[in-house]
């Protein structure tokens, strides 16, 4: 029977039970998002790739089909359905007729949250599905996940672990509450290298889009006091609204169902007030208000702008004495704070300085309006855990608006970020747990680190971090140089601090390098080739492909870019002489083991490119997602890994999002001199080259 003839007989009821529990329905909801998720789960379960073949091609819409290929999809589904087996839908959440979220336990084990988002028009085609391995839900209102690890054993084993991704380079704090009990509250790592400052309980760490629950709450409090309803429309607040906007509600911005754009420029580009209101009014939307969900930046900054129209002070000045003072949060903010030298820090990638919100241009009262209300606050661990504490109370919100803010009853992880630091809240209401982890450096990313710990919390076992070893900087620079594969590929050693970090060119050399395997050989060729074919056009002055590849939501416009890709090919021959050659050196898919996944978050996927000037190179990374191109990323090196010493020669490096470590050795040769390098988990050996 064709599958369109099906949708008609699909039953929405699935039956499910917790082991040990009685059997329960639950039901989808009888609306196009309902039914698409009902078909999909239902021909998941089949285990036949014919059937989500032609799920795939009747249900994907054109857009999300050009950013994916249905080959692409199946390759998905073949090692998810590998992976989880058949699903039971345990809970769906209230949803609107084009989206929908659910989630699902898999009997290989396993419990996942399904985002589904249609089309705003018939035939409603599917044009984004996110799929995110969770935590299971605790079993009651009374259920404490991990009550059977004590605070002193659980302190114990956190302190372990932690030490351990420490000695591979994490760099952020962690706080770790349950019960009302704070097990952990600690820094890693330098929060200023040059400074020599480390990261200590009283560091500032930029909290990225959580900034956004300030707003949130700040705008639910004024609804509370009569001040402003949640579905005024924006015309009464913006008299100079365009029809097309003018209608948009309070209640759609909070939900990001307003229509408006991802970003509305660079974080660092000085934008009043008055000129962001002019820039977002004139802009186009990309979905009628209230039809479907696209995250937005400037929402949130619209949010902040009306919080200002309403109370007549500044954003800020409203957060500290609305928000921040009842909750005994005096470490939190832009610019009102007594920050300390060395207090705030700064965030890094592949080695490099990358700087702190205070690099950038700031108003006398906070960034300007490209991040003003939805993110770039700072703020302490111990006062992010204030917050949460007020919220568990009444200071700032009463309890019939809190759900407006959180799910009371549902485990929550909000994640802020900007591709190079990270900072995340997970929260549980039921067991009184609360976790907060914030990450300075791009290579190790909080939200990898928080689930770990998360699952600590509940008394579940975690990889750890192999024990690592101090070797001196002369047994080190032994083994700085270039080792070359059977297939031609290198690997390129070098030294940096107590560790070997090891780039690749060429293919092979980096699946070894990020331990990849054949299923993602489709995925790196792809990207290799886009990347490719970006890179030919931009030689040629065309960044069109580049635009493209980055989509509509990007926060700069192609004139932008072409200036800003100019000015970098500059930079770079002003230091280094004539442009030579450019070469793609290969693709790191960053495969996680905690699950499958059908999207890539932002840098799951890197593509690098070096650039080979008269008198020297310069790479750039490109940093992928499922939706396309997600970042850029210029600097003088490549994209490295970093091995820590385990013995005179032995190495081994750790990937946190998988959970996963990879050893290599050196063989030295009779006459004392390193020969070759070897991957311990399939004996493929490098021969040195130098």
């Amino acid at each position: 029977m064709p599958l369109k003839t099906k949708i008609g007989l699909m039953i929405l009821t699935l039956a499910t039970a917790h082991p040990g529990a009685a059997a329960q329905d639950v039901r989808f909801p009888e609306t196009p998002a309902g039914r698409r998720a009902a078909e999909y789960i239902r021909y998941f379960n089949t285990g036949s790739e014919s059937d989500m073949a032609s799920f795939f091609a009747e249900s994907i819409g054109a857009e999300a089909r050009q950013r994916r290929s249905d080959a692409e999809r199946l390759r998905f589904y073949r090692q998810m359905r590998d992976r989880m087996g058949r699903l039971t839908v345990r809970s769906v959440a209230p949803s609107s007729p084009t989206a929908i979220s659910f989630q699902a336990e898999g009997d290989k084990g396993g419990w996942f949250e399904f985002d589904f988002r249609l089309e705003a028009l018939p035939p409603y085609l599917i044009d984004q599905i996110r799929i995110e391995r969770i935590e299971p839900p605790a079993a009651g209102p009374d259920a404490v996940p991990g009550a059977e690890t004590g605070d002193a054993e659980l302190r114990r084993r956190l302190e372990e672990f932690t030490a351990r991704v420490e000695s591979f380079g994490f760099a952020g704090g962690v706080m770790v509450a349950r019960g009302g009990t704070v097990l952990m509250e600690k820094g890693f790592g330098m929060a200023d290298r040059a400074g020599v400052v480390p990261c200590t309980n009283q560091t500032a760490f930029d909290i990225g889009s959580n900034t956004k629950d300030f707003t949130k709450v700040a705008i639910l409090q004024l609804a509370v006091r009569g001040r402003i309803g949640l579905d005024d429309p924006i015309g009464r607040y913006f008299k100079d609204a365009p029809p097309d906007k003018a209608g948009i509600t309070i209640a759609q911005l909070l939900d990001h169902t307003a229509g408006l754009k991802l970003y509305s420029g660079p974080d660092e580009e000085v934008l009043t007030r008055e000129d962001f209101l002019k820039r977002i009014l004139e802009t186009p939307l990309i979905a009628q208000p209230g039809t479907e969900q696209n995250y937005s930046n400037p929402g949130y900054s619209l949010l902040a702008a009306i919080i200002e129209a309403v109370t007549g002070g500044s954003y800020e000045s409203y957060l500290a004495e609305n928000i921040f003072k009842p909750a005994g949060m005096t470490q939190t903010g832009y610019a009102l704070p007594a920050w300390k030298p060395g207090q705030i820090a700064r965030s890094y990638a592949a080695g490099q300085d990358r700087g702190s919100t205070f690099d950038y241009p700031h108003a006398p009262d906070g960034p300007y309006w490209n991040l003003r209300g939805n993110g770039g606050t700072l703020a302490t661990m111990g006062d992010m855990y204030r917050f949460h504490l007020a919220l568990e109370g009444n200071a700032i919100l009463p309890a019939e608006s809190k759900a407006l803010l959180f799910p009371p009853d549902k485990p929550v992880t909000l994640v802020g970020g900007n591709g190079i630091h990270y900072f995340v809240y997970y929260r549980e209401p039921a067991a009184r747990l609360a976790v907060f982890v914030a990450s300075i450096d791009a290579g190790l990313r909080a939200m990898d680190l928080e689930r770990e710990l998360v699952r600590l919390t509940k008394g579940r076992e975690v990889e750890m971090p192999p024990a690592v070893v101090k070797l001196g900087g002369a047994v080190l620079e032994r083994y700085a140089g270039t080792y070359r594969l059977a297939s031609g590929a290198s690997i390129i050693a070098s030294v940096e601090g107590d560790a070997l970090a090891l780039s690749g060119d060429g293919q092979a050399a980096m699946d070894l390098l990020a331990g990849n395997g054949p299923d993602t050989a489709a995925r790196s060729a792809e990207l290799n080739a886009r990347t490719q074919a970006i890179v030919d056009a931009g030689d040629k002055g065309d960044y069109g492909p580049l635009a493209k590849a980055l989509g509509p939501g990007a926060p700069l416009s192609l004139d932008e870019l072409r200036k800003r890709e100019d000015a970098v090919a500059k930079q770079r021959t002003d230091a280094f002489g004539a442009f030579r050659e450019v070469k793609v050196l290969g693709t790191i898919v960053r495969t996680s083991g905690r699950g499958p996944r059908t999207t890539m978050s932002p840098a799951e996927a890197t593509t690098v490119v070096r650039y080979n000037y008269g008198r020297g190179t310069a790479y750039t990374q490109f940093m992928w997602g499922a939706e396309g191109l997600v970042g850029i990323r210029p600097g003088p090196a490549p994209a490295t890994f970093a091995f820590r010493p385990q013995s005179d020669t032995a190495f081994a490096s750790y990937d946190l999002s998988a959970g996963r470590t990879t050893g290599i050795s050196f063989r030295i040769d009779a006459a004392g001199r390193v020969a070759s390098l070897r991957f311990d988990s399939n004996g493929v050996e490098a021969r040195r080259a130098d």
